[in-house]
């Protein structure tokens, strides 16, 4: 299994703070919990893969930014609901976000940020939104 985020991708996307507040454990509650983040970044990973495989089943290359984004969206929604913590807003949020975007993904309304010969573009965040089918709108525009 190709791994979208590292627990360093995490800790870059959330900062520190974040990481040891969903991870620490009551024997090192200032400490990253490296095995705790690990397995959630792991689940994140097999949930996306089941999403993108279908488009894209030779994997990637290299890793679009936009699914390590998304893995460590839901992996942090992931360690956010668990544990007895409380989930906040802006986390259930990026969750629905990073799930609409796999959707669109799996839908090809979204692509990723590579090439033909899977080499990152620069496409501002990786995404390239595929205009909508203006067919029925055109239609009735004189209505």
């Amino acid at each position: 299994m190709q791994a979208y985020a590292t627990s360093d991708d995490f800790v870059a996307a959330f900062g520190q703070d974040e990481a040891v507040r969903l991870t620490a454990t009551y024997d090192a509650p200032d400490q990253v919990d490296v095995t705790t983040l690990a397995g959630a970044l792991d689940r994140a990973t097999i949930r996306v893969d089941a999403i993108t495989s279908f488009r894209y089943p030779a994997g990637f290359k290299i890793v679009p930014r936009l699914l390590t984004g998304i893995t460590c969206d839901l992996a942090r929604y992931e360690l956010a609901t668990s544990g007895g913590r409380v989930l906040t807003e802006e986390v259930d949020k990026r969750r629905e976000e990073a799930d609409k975007l796999l959707r669109m993904l799996a839908d090809g309304r979204v692509k990723l940020g590579l090439d033909i010969d899977d080499q990152q573009v620069d496409w501002g965040h990786g995404v390239q939104q595929l205009p909508a089918d203006t067919t029925l709108r055109d239609a009735l525009e004189d209505y």
